[in-house]
């Protein structure tokens, strides 16, 4: 999953997982051919902390590992309140970027393997 864009040129030029560094110089057409340094970015799936003093509660949250605990991400992909064992979480949206390399915190394994283990809700029949 490559997309890039060669005529921006920022310090960080990055989409999904895959970010590029750009170059310093830059041709007379505006293109930076070479000196292109590919690397993976680390997506994290982790623990945001909202909630009061002493009354914390988290939304489980897709950033970058670079981003400070209850900075900057992605995307939100369920919530967990430790104080009244409640957590729920998108599977769909979790496998999602687990499959394209996020890596979640060990916390986040456990919510994913008791959200995975939990009967599925039942529709309402249909009258």
């Amino acid at each position: 999953m490559w997309f890039i864009d060669l005529h921006k040129h920022e310090n960080y030029v990055y989409y999904a997982p895959v970010f590029l560094v750009t170059c310093a110089g830059v041709q007379e057409n505006g293109l930076c051919p070479k000196f292109f340094k590919e690397r993976e970015m680390s997506v994290k799936i982790r623990l945001r902390r909202t909630g009061k003093l002493n009354a914390a509660c988290h939304r489980i949250v897709v950033t970058d590992s670079r981003s400070p605990r209850d900075g900057r991400f992605i995307e939100i992909i369920g919530f967990y309140d430790p104080r009244h064992n409640d957590e729920k979480i998108d599977l769909e949206r979790a496998k999602y970027w687990i499959g394209v390399g996020a890596q979640p915190s060990d916390t986040v394994k456990s919510i994913i393997r008791r959200a995975e283990a939990a009967p599925a809700p039942e529709a309402a029949p249909a009258e």
